[in-house]
């Protein structure tokens, strides 16, 4: 992947994410910090507004991206990703739409992608977004989704149970550039509606999780990205971007009530046990992780379901990456605990 940021090569990405290690002998390199340290800069960079900032801005690059769980009555699960990115070219919008279904029953991810140039900024509060049909509304908190891909087709309403996270503590950071690149989280999101299987609707339940992410970014070689959902109600975000001189990771932490605890690069590790190369695009990426974080005590490992949940149906300069719903299992404050993960890798 290139490390110069084009406009439709950034396209491909999901958020801003996280961990290291990419190799399945070496931990991550959790160094630096994502955090301007001159109070000035702080002060010359617009915070986060609602709901002025749930709508489409006029930046380099922006996205809503929602990445979940879903259950049947019958007990089948199925993991689902849906995307809208926005572009600035030439002073106008193009739009990108990225949705996939992970079927675990029958051990199958289904993708596709589409595009739109209708401009769809303007908004004062929320948005309202559709790509060639895929559809994408909301305003603080209350979502709906609506995509299909070949064989799979859903239709949610999602709820946020948590208030939003401003992630970074502030909502920005700076990513190869001086310019911020804003970022919050809803991080626990009660999901229900339909998913149509073979030309079957059949109601669903589940959990989802949504990061708007907008403003500049500038060099970079990739990122990994963890959002950790355990079944003790708290979540967790971790990343690494990858650029030189050197890698800089962080995250937060959100506890049950909804209270957001940002975390360093020094504050985590995570080593990955494996790796696996796509049969699509022969990239190898690394696969199954070990994480420990001990200011809350968590050492749990994280596991792909399905070891293939590449992304790779892109357009134009687009990079693949792998979108991936994996399980959590492991220990928190010395207790059993357990959950779900969505793994975020770009650059390899």
């Amino acid at each position: 992947m290139t490390k110069t940021l084009s406009i439709l090569g950034m396209l491909g990405c999901t958020l801003l994410p996280l961990v290291a290690g990419c190799s399945s002998t070496s931990s991550s390199p959790n160094t630096g910090s994502p955090f301007p340290d001159a109070a000035t800069d702080i002060g010359e960079i617009a915070p986060i507004t609602f709901p002025r900032d749930e709508s489409p801005h006029s930046d380099q690059i922006e996205w809503w991206y929602y990445t979940g769980k879903l259950e049947t009555a019958g007990g089948d699960v199925y993991g689902f990703e849906q995307v809208t990115f926005q572009a600035m070219v030439g002073g106008a919008p193009i739009y990108m739409g990225h949705a996939a279904v992970t079927d675990l029953a029958n051990k199958t991810y289904t993708l596709d992608t589409k595009m739109s140039t209708i401009d769809q900024r303007g908004a004062s509060s929320g948005f309202d977004l559709d790509v060639d049909g895929w559809k994408m509304s909301g305003h603080a908190g209350n979502d709906v989704l609506e995509a299909a891909v070949s064989g799979y087709g859903f239709d949610l309403a999602l709820a946020a149970k948590k208030p939003v996270v401003l992630q970074y503590g502030r909502g920005w950071m700076n990513i190869g550039s001086t310019l911020p690149f804003y970022y919050y989280s809803h991080t626990q999101m009660e999901a229900t509606g339909t998913l149509d299987i073979a030309g079957s609707p059949t109601d669903v339940t589940g959990t989802a999780w949504m990061d708007h992410q907008w403003g500049t970014m500038g060099e970079y070689d990739g990122w990994d990205w963890f959002s950790l959902r355990l079944d003790d109600s708290t979540e967790v975000m971790l990343f690494t971007v990858r650029q030189k001189p050197q890698n800089f990771s962080g995250g937060t932490f959100v506890d049950a009530p909804g209270n957001a605890q940002s975390l360093t690069g020094a504050d985590f590790t995570v080593m990955a046990i494996d790796q696996w190369t796509s049969p699509h695009t022969t990239s190898t990426y690394p696969q199954n992780w070990q994480i420990t974080i001990p200011s809350i005590g968590l050492d749990a490992t994280v596991t792909a379901l399905l070891a293939d949940q590449e992304f790779y149906k892109t357009a134009g300069s687009m990079p693949t990456y792998w979108e991936g719903l994996c399980s959590i299992s492991g220990t928190k404050q010395g207790n059993a605990v357990g959950g779900y993960a969505y793994v975020e890798l770009t650059g390899y």
